[in-house]
């Protein structure tokens, strides 16, 4: 471990966090703190080249309750961009979506006219954004190519990272390949798990947004926002919760420490994947329904304490003279 030179501050001071975590694929991962940059890193003996991110299983197989929450949660997402952009209507804004996924919030935001790009490596995910909204669907991951290539285009007035940016294996160099796409003033919007989160401290290696799978890079605060000044931008703001992922941690992360299990309830539900589970895990998933006091009660605490669960961050391009390098 002393001799890993960490590639964001090239720095070598590490605490270790957790050890020995065993994930469904049984693979060790071991994931230590970066004393310098305040950003945890995920390290594991085995190259995992061949991981393959489970993508969520179509609206069309879920429930009608579960797809009314998500359209409630995809409306809280685009009233956040409303905000941050200080309009009502989207029309004629340029928005740029890295990670976009199955492109339910690319398409919420079509919907308030907004002209959206969106950057997702997992193709089959195309077929699921209609012909008829204004999305410009892109498969390929963030690279130098892509970067070039929307440039020759009009600026993007803003750039969200909705939970993508904790899967990036290179994130300060993504960053300074989105500030040039923005107009001056843009915005860089980005939503990650918060390793030093109330939620964490309860969970450790079973928290649900641990990940060590697919999460290089796991982000506090003060980590998350020197990178984004490194990179050439300033703190604009700091949300103080989110109702959709601080309820849906607690639920999940709650389950996963009774039952000992990791993400069992969200990979049946939300990945369509059922993973090899004890009796007592598929059990008490069953009945998770009669864990919402608890839920709920954690949550309260986490509103409270100004502690939640993810990074919900904005900050805006900062003129050239002012930039980091």
């Amino acid at each position: 471990m002393s001799k890993y030179i960490c590639p964001i501050c090239k720095n070598n001071c590490f605490q270790l966090l957790e050890d020995n975590i065993y994930t469904p694929l049984n693979i060790q991962y071991k994931i230590s703190w970066c004393q310098h940059c305040k950003i945890a890193h995920t390290f594991t003996s085995n190259s995992n080249k061949d991981k393959k991110f489970p993508i969520d299983i179509s609206s069309k197989y879920v429930s009608p309750f579960y797809q009314i929450i998500m359209r409630y949660f995809m409306f809280l997402r685009v009233r956040k961009i409303r905000a941050i952009l200080r309009c009502q209507s989207l029309q004629g804004k340029r928005i740029l979506d890295i990670g976009g996924g199955s492109g339910g919030f690319a398409q919420a935001l079509a919907s308030y006219g907004a002209e959206v790009t969106v950057i997702e490596p997992q193709k089959i995910y195309r077929q699921l954004i209609s012909k008829n909204s204004n999305v410009n669907y892109i498969h390929s991951t963030f690279n130098n190519t892509i970067a070039h290539t929307l440039m020759k285009g009009k600026k993007f007035d803003i750039v969200t990272f909705w939970h993508s940016f904790e899967h990036l294996n290179n994130p300060l160099s993504v960053l300074k390949l989105v500030r040039p796409l923005l107009r001056v003033g843009g915005f860089v919007y980005i939503c990650v798990p918060n390793i030093q989160s109330m939620q964490y401290t309860f969970g450790r290696q079973y928290w649900t947004y641990l990940d060590p799978i697919f999460h290089p890079f796991h982000y506090s605060v003060r980590g998350l926002s020197k990178m984004l000044q490194r990179a050439g931008f300033k703190i604009r703001k700091l949300f103080p919760y989110s109702l959709e992922y601080d309820l849906f941690g607690w639920h999940q992360t709650l389950l996963n420490r009774i039952t000992e299990s990791n993400n069992y309830l969200y990979m049946k539900k939300k990945k369509g994947i059922e993973i090899p589970s004890s009796v007592a895990t598929r059990y008490v998933s069953a009945v998770h329904i009669f864990l919402l006091p608890l839920t709920l009660f954690a949550n309260l605490i986490t509103y409270c304490m100004n502690n939640p669960s993810c990074i919900d961050i904005v900050a805006y391009k900062r003129p050239v003279q002012n930039t980091i390098l």
